[in-house]
């Protein structure tokens, strides 16, 4: 399932992760997400890739085409992989705008392996806090949310300072 969550982006990471930490326990829920995100974004750099651009406009829209194309031509993999390590991006499209970028192979596998395991760890977290109902992961969750919601309100900057280290380093 997560990987069909990555390649048909309209189907909900959270809960396909959620679900996984859920009826597999944490670490089980962990290796699956993380393996089937990083299968799914594979698969969609490669779509992106071999199909190109009006495919990829399709998949994702062109909003979202236009926003991101340039933020990943600049930033490269280290942006990519911060990308996919925080939530609120929508990280199932940028791989497929990273496949259209000029980003090598090994780059993009590097970003992915990275990226993907906090939030598959944190979805798994969360379906595994769930099944448990302990008191001590109501407060985790509600620090997370807490973080998440930080993020978002920064999310703008985030994107700014993204691009900047992504031009300084020459990515």
């Amino acid at each position: 399932l997560q990987i069909l969550q990555v390649v048909v982006t309209p189907i909900s990471r959270m809960a396909v992760g959620t679900a996984g930490g859920f009826i597999f326990g944490l670490w089980g829920g962990f290796a699956l997400n993380w393996l089937g995100r990083v299968i799914g974004h594979i698969i969609a750099f490669h779509i992106a890739r071999y199909a190109g651009r009006p495919l990829v406009r399709k998949i994702i829209g062109d909003d979202t085409l236009k926003k991101y194309d340039k933020f990943i031509a600049k930033g490269g993999p280290v942006a990519l992989g911060l990308c996919y390590f925080m939530p609120l991006f929508p990280d199932d499209e940028l791989s497929y705008i990273a496949g259209l970028s000029d980003m090598k192979r090994k780059p993009f596998l590097f970003a992915a392996y990275i990226g993907h395991i906090g939030g598959s760890f944190g979805s798994a977290l969360l379906g595994a806090g769930i099944s448990q109902r302990s008191s001590a992961m109501l407060y985790l969750y509600g620090f997370a949310f807490i973080a998440v919601f930080s993020l978002w309100f920064f999310k703008k900057r985030m994107e700014r300072w993204i691009e900047k280290f992504g031009k300084s380093k020459n990515i």
